[in-house]
């Protein structure tokens, strides 16, 4: 007797990029692709994890650097895609309207083409293949409330749907926008792989604001991706995140080791590297295995 072995439909990956996010969504039913983010030295391993698909949307989710940087090359090394969508533009400094001026003088050329576009907020949705994906953040309130805070405020929080499985991708997203979420409709942030907000900055409870163990219940999820490096600049991810992920009964995973979450290891050694989520309509799977990851993040004190 013959067994079929079902090809994955989806594949799901966290991309290593070091410092900074990339995610890259493949139906490969249909052989077509969604990136969201792609810092300016990101760009190689984005083209990498897209394996040959078209790239059809790309989503910004702030304009952050290490989130839209490396965008435009992106979609010029490809030639092109076919929907482009971001967050709202909110607060920007000096030195950052620099450089996010470069970015709309690369990425104009393409919006006047036959590229639809949108600005993101809370209740849009739309699909790839056999992929729903929705926005549950920014909605006005995070929009206003940005421009006298930081761009993360009006991060967008997307939830991938695939069947009943879901990844939600937290972006930059604080603490505030944590709590407005729980309070209004905790039931669509449940998801079984979540990629955790600001690459490990941790989530304080406080006046209007989320704790990481409210947010972890409200989710609920059996694995948790961080996205760190060796450009990482900043104390991510923090002690205390680490430790109240441990105790949420879920796999901890980070892209990259660095010696705040692993003293055995600096900040220039892979640990899990990009993760990868494999989906058919029958059963998913989660890459790389617990035993290949073991001596890393499963491992800490």
């Amino acid at each position: 007797m013959s067994t079929t072995i079902q090809m994955p439909q989806v594949k799901v990956s966290f991309v290593n990029v070091g410092f900074g996010d990339c995610t890259t969504v493949l139906d490969k039913n249909n052989d077509q692709a969604l990136v969201m983010d792609c810092p300016p030295w990101g760009v190689e391993a984005a083209l990498g994890a897209l394996e040959g698909c078209r790239l059809d949307t790309v989503i910004v989710s702030h304009l952050d650097l290490d989130h839209y940087g490396g965008i435009a090359n992106l979609i010029r090394r490809v030639g092109g895609c076919r929907e482009f969508m971001m967050a709202p533009v909110v607060s920007l400094n000096v030195q950052a309207k620099i450089k996010i001026k470069a970015f709309v003088r690369e990425i104009a050329p393409y919006l006047r083409r036959n590229v639809s576009g949108l600005t993101m907020s809370t209740g849009d949705q739309g699909y790839l293949g056999d992929i729903q994906w929705h926005c549950l953040s920014p909605g006005l309130l995070q929009e206003l409330e940005a421009l006298d805070s930081t761009n993360n405020r009006a991060s967008v929080v997307l939830r991938l749907d695939l069947g009943t499985m879901r990844i939600l991708i937290g972006s930059d997203a604080d603490a505030v926008v944590w709590r407005d979420l729980i309070d209004e409709a905790p039931e669509e942030l449940r998801a079984e792989i979540f990629r955790y907000p600001h690459h490990g900055s941790p989530l304080t409870a406080g006046l209007g604001k989320a704790a990481l163990i409210e947010v972890l219940d409200a989710v609920r999820p059996s694995h948790v991706i961080l996205s760190i490096g060796e450009r990482e600049r900043y104390v991510h991810p923090r002690a205390e995140v680490i430790a109240d992920l441990k105790t949420a009964n879920c796999r901890i995973m980070c892209t990259r080791s660095t010696a705040l979450c692993n003293n055995h290891h600096r900040s220039d050694q892979p640990c899990a590297g990009t993760v990868s989520v494999d989906w058919t309509p029958t059963a998913w799977s989660i890459s790389p295995s617990r035993e290949k990851h073991a001596v890393h993040v499963e491992a800490l004190p």
